[in-house]
């Protein structure tokens, strides 16, 4: 997290950071505990905490290690599909109270189908003012093998796995399929079935069939161009772009400065 407290600490001192912190994708929380720990050393502890995420299993988990990390702390969550809509449960958590500060770390940004979408659902759902820090992979940096080396290994297949086992698949069912996706440049993990699987999905029976594919995961790679591009037609100002030393990862800081974004992504703005 070196390179995310270089970037904010070059756009705002510590005193003026948002003391109220909305993370989005937030996980298991290590990423954003690993971020705090290191502002913290330089001063820096938020007064209030929102996690939003698609499971209720990682926000428990996120929650009880951020109220154990941040003491004095307000931490909440609530679920949210940032893919498929805005949410109201920024705008109800810090309702007129001033900009807050947005976390879109470990790459979140990344996984998506539609990370446009995701920006221009979170520029709905905040407030004008605030700050956003995000993450991504770069594209173009390294060969495709070398993408796919970094996954190769037994913490990922597990990490990998659980849905299918959540869902009431055998591991043993089929087999993964790891692969670098050229256009747009992502790493695609599938599960190709070998056999036919019956699951019970709310009460109905659900049959899926030999050699069906299903999306385990997916890390897109951006170009800083592209990303600058979908940062501006979404409503938010880059303020500055860090990059780390092998060019494999950089680090944005947007401001949101837009009220309204319509369905063709064009914005209006409105004074900060």
């Amino acid at each position: 997290m070196v390179l995310e407290v270089s970037a904010l600490l070059r756009e705002r001192q510590v005193a003026v950071l948002p003391r109220a912190v909305c993370d989005v994708g937030s996980g298991n929380g290590m990423h954003s505990m690993a971020l705090l720990a290191r502002l913290g050393s330089k001063g820096y502890r938020p007064t209030q905490y929102l996690c939003l995420d698609f499971s209720r299993v990682l926000l428990r988990i996120a929650k009880e290690r951020l109220i154990d990390a941040i003491p004095n702390c307000l931490v909440k969550t609530r679920t949210w599909d940032f893919e498929k809509a805005p949410t109201r449960a920024i705008r109800d958590w810090r309702p007129g109270r001033g900009p807050s500060l947005f976390l879109l770390l470990g790459q979140t940004l990344g996984n998506p189908y539609s990370p446009l979408s995701v920006l221009r659902n979170l520029a709905l759902s905040g407030c004008p003012g605030g700050l956003l820090l995000l993450n991504v992979a770069l594209a173009g940096s390294k060969s495709p093998e070398e993408e796919l080396a970094v996954y190769r290994n037994r913490t990922f297949t597990r990490a990998a796995t659980q849905p299918l086992i959540s869902a009431g698949v055998r591991p043993s069912a089929g087999e993964f399929s790891l692969r670098f996706q050229p256009n747009p440049p992502a790493v695609v993990d599938d599960f190709i079935l070998r056999k036919r699987v019956r699951l019970t999905f709310k009460g109905q029976s659900i049959t899926l069939l030999p050699r069906e594919s299903n999306r385990c995961f997916y890390s897109r790679r951006f170009a800083p161009p592209e990303l600058q591009c979908m940062l501006h037609s979404s409503g938010w100002k880059l303020l500055l772009t860090l990059g780390d030393a092998s060019r494999a990862h950089a680090v944005m800081i947007a401001r949101l400065d837009c009220q309204q974004v319509d369905d063709s992504g064009s914005s209006w703005r409105v004074p900060v």
